[in-house]
Formats: structure tokens, C-alpha cells, sequence
């Protein structure tokens, strides 16, 4: 049931987020944006889940080499 509902609202999301965007009239007008500027965008707010993923992933993985392990 969880699953369903998580499905119908990314899929709400998704399908509505499509018709958000507008197109810029005067693309001219526009200035390169540097790849610094960029790459803090993405990954500035993402960062610190990120990493705490990675250790969860880690922990995950050596329980799992612990629990399949033949004494």
C-alpha cells in the first residue's frame, strides 16, 4: 500500500513538473555560467546525504560479508 502511494505521488510529480518550465524568449541575453558555479549547485546541498549513504552502504556490505562468512 506504502509503495502504491509513493508511486502515484512521484508520478504526479513528475507528470506536473512538466508543464512548470518556461522557455526563455531572449536565449541571447544569456552568459555562460562557469562549471564551478555549476557543480555547487548540484552537489552542494546533496553532499552530506551523499556521504552518509556511503556508510550506510558500507556497513551494509561488511554485515553482509560477517553474516555469509563460514566460521
Amino acid at each position: 500500500p506504502v509503495a502504491l502511494l509513493m508511486l502515484g505521488v512521484m508520478s504526479y510529480v513528475i507528470v506536473d513538473g512538466f508543464g512548470s518550465e518556461r522557455l526563455i524568449e531572449n536565449s541571447g541575453d544569456m552568459q555562460p555560467i562557469p562549471i564551478q558555479v555549476i557543480s555547487d549547485d548540484i552537489f552542494g546541498p546533496y553532499l552530506l546525504p551523499f556521504w552518509a549513504l556511503s556508510f550506510v552502504l558500507l556497513v551494509a556490505v561488511i554485515g553482509a560479508i560477517v553474516l555469509a562468512r563460514k566460521d
